[in-house]
């Protein structure tokens, strides 16, 4: 475990790269957010379907739904007979990077037919093999980032090679902001108006992510570069191909505004494997089991 005054607490990113520190080559990784509610058997649940999805290189994800009426209090199994599915995003006007859409319910009578792929990766929930980690390590050095996180994550994950799934049965429901108490615990972003965040962490941390994504920052910032920076197993132009958008010509934001590829995704049409300059034997060349012992 990790000690850390909140008075230091600097974002979710930070405090992600701390917590990949403490990987020890376990088989797999499970990242969620704080203010979550498992359901009962969550951890065989979750081990069976990424068995069922028979890919190494998957990665179990989405924005859990709410907790008010998911679980049962007698039983501590899920009462949705749905799971979230993530297939839109938005772009951001003040940094023109991508926002994930809240997640679209889908039937679980559907979805435990066959894996059902998703173009974007989600924070609170994550569940995929350990060399996830040591792949692609939670970034050090973005400071005070919250909105981008998922873009910078999901763009450095897909060059890496991993795909993307919707859980077909979710393992754990989260307490959203109308559902936590009022006595939940303080929030990183208090220490922005509390003065305790230097004006440098509060522009270093997005511009080094925007020059990530492939946008054209103005002002000081480190580059992402080595374990932090892409990969080399599929290109960034072709995420960005693949959700039918681009970087716009002044290199400051994502274009389309909004996408929305959620009937190619609820068809089972969409995959990682269509229009994108990789190989599949690059991946399964590659052995991890050294790493992970």
């Amino acid at each position: 475990v990790h000690s850390r005054d909140a008075r230091l607490a600097r974002g979710p990113v930070p405090a992600r790269h701390r917590a990949d520190l403490l990987y020890e080559g376990e088989d797999f990784v499970l990242q969620i957010d704080a203010h979550m509610v498992f359901v009962a058997g969550w951890d065989s649940q979750l081990e069976a379907e990424w068995d069922e999805n028979r890919d190494e290189w998957g990665i179990i994800t989405g924005y859990p739904t709410m907790v008010h009426g998911s679980i049962s209090s007698a039983t501590g199994k899920s009462l949705r007979s749905t799971a979230p599915v993530m297939c839109r995003a938005d772009v951001m006007h003040e940094h023109g990077l991508l926002r994930f859409g809240s997640a679209v319910e889908h039937s679980v009578h559907q979805m435990k037919k066959t894996p059902m792929q998703v173009p974007f990766w989600a924070a609170g929930f994550s569940f995929a093999r350990g060399h996830r980690v040591i792949n692609v390590p939670y970034d050090c050095c973005m400071p005070q980032v919250f909105m981008g996180e998922e873009h910078a994550m999901t763009v450095r994950l897909f060059t890496h090679g991993y795909r993307f799934f919707a859980p077909r049965a979710s393992p754990v429901f989260h307490f959203y902001p109308f559902e936590r108490p009022r006595d939940a615990a303080p929030l990183f972003w208090e220490n922005d108006h509390a003065g305790l965040v230097s004006r440098k962490e509060l522009t270093s941390g997005i511009r080094r992510l925007a020059d990530l994504v492939g946008l054209s920052p103005v002002g000081k910032y480190d580059r992402a570069e080595d374990e932090f920076g892409l990969g080399t197993k599929r290109s960034l132009e072709s995420f960005y191909y693949l959700l039918g958008a681009n970087v716009s010509p002044q290199g400051t934001r994502i274009e389309p505004a909004s996408i929305d590829l959620c009937r190619a995704v609820l068809d089972q049409e969409f995959s990682f494997d269509h229009w994108v300059d990789w190989k599949e034997s690059a991946l399964e060349e590659e052995d991890f089991s050294d790493l992970m012992e």
